[in-house]
């Protein structure tokens, strides 16, 4: 039997995360997700499982901010739309890397062994890694943490970035 029941606290953290990212579904989908809400207001002893409704429903998306054990409680609406710009232009710088590599017969590897043979694959293995390491500089950022690269989630006036490194590189 699973346990249905949520404390209150971790609750309003987790409707807090679902609402921050609202404006990243669809109308019907958000239409669910605050209709669940209710729901799980309403019926204390089962927001558990309306929370992990709420989750499936935020799974459709490519960049699900509230997936299990992942940075959506820290990264809000407006860094996770930084990171989408930054992605959408490297995809961009990345597609003419293929270009170029596919001309002089050269093979793009894959981390662990053999080549990407899609452009898509390539595309979307780069920019989920990109994406990853965003938001992790991001978190750092929020924590204070010295020790590792920081990025404040906001982009500069050229729509860039400043990933601000540790002096004297990880330890």
């Amino acid at each position: 039997m699973s346990k249905k029941n949520m404390n209150e606290e971790k609750w309003k953290e987790n409707e807090n995360r679902a609402k921050q990212h609202i404006e990243m579904l669809g109308d019907k989908h958000q239409h669910a997700v605050l209709m669940t809400l209710d729901l799980g207001n309403e019926d204390p002893a089962n927001r558990a499982v309306y929370w992990e409704s709420i989750q499936k429903i935020y799974s459709t998306l490519e960049n699900n901010p509230l997936g299990r054990g992942k940075h959506g409680s820290l990264v809000s609406a407006e860094v996770e739309q930084n990171i989408h710009l930054i992605v959408v232009g490297l995809e961009d710088a990345h597609s003419a890397y293929w270009e170029i590599a596919s001309k002089l017969g050269n093979v793009i590897p894959k981390r662990g062994g053999g080549a990407h043979t899609k452009l898509e694959e390539y595309l979307a293995y780069q920019s989920k890694m990109m994406s990853n390491k965003l938001r992790d500089y991001h978190k750092a950022y929020l924590k204070g943490d010295k020790k590792v690269p920081t990025w404040s989630g906001k982009l500069n006036n050229k729509g860039g970035i400043r990933i601000n490194h540790p002096k004297g590189g990880k330890k």
